[in-house]
């Protein structure tokens, strides 16, 4: 329909033009709920390294405690079993008790690496095998002319 010459307009399309307005407003809705669960999701993978990473170093922290008073566990059934005090399965217990703490504690180290690069790639974090660690250690031959 034609109201003026030059001027064209469609009275007719007013329904379909707020149908496809009400189907934006939907999507955008869509669009703005995915994103604010994808926000809730790194949200919740960063607290869960965060945590698990500050647990395990606890852990290997009390391992390290552990591992050191079976060292000294060690030394002292070795010296009672030179001085004739004990037998020498003593000897053999502390030494197979410390190889166990030192098995748990090394697992515990790699955890915590394991937590730390969680966490990394958690708040983003991202690299190439090969990237240098600092780029000021590699030098370039220079030439002159």
């Amino acid at each position: 329909m034609s109201i003026m010459p030059g001027v064209r307009w469609n009275i007719f399309t007013a329904g379909r033009i707020r149908s496809e307005i009400g189907i934006a407003e939907a999507q955008t809705e869509q669009a703005l709920i995915a994103y604010e669960a994808t926000i809730l999701l790194v949200l919740e993978e960063v607290e869960n390294a965060l945590i698990g990473y500050q647990q395990e170093q606890l852990r290997r922290n009390s391992l390290r405690r552990s591992v050191k008073a079976g060292e000294r566990s060690v030394e002292l059934a070795e010296t009672l079993y030179r001085t004739g005090v004990t037998n020498f399965q003593n000897v053999l217990d502390m030494q197979r008790s410390l190889a166990e703490q030192q098995d748990r504690l090394a697992a515990s180290e790699g955890l915590v690496v394991q937590y730390l690069v969680s966490l990394y790639k958690a708040l983003g974090g991202g690299w190439k095998p090969d990237d240098p660690v600092d780029s000021s250690v590699r030098s370039e031959p220079t030439t002159s002319n």
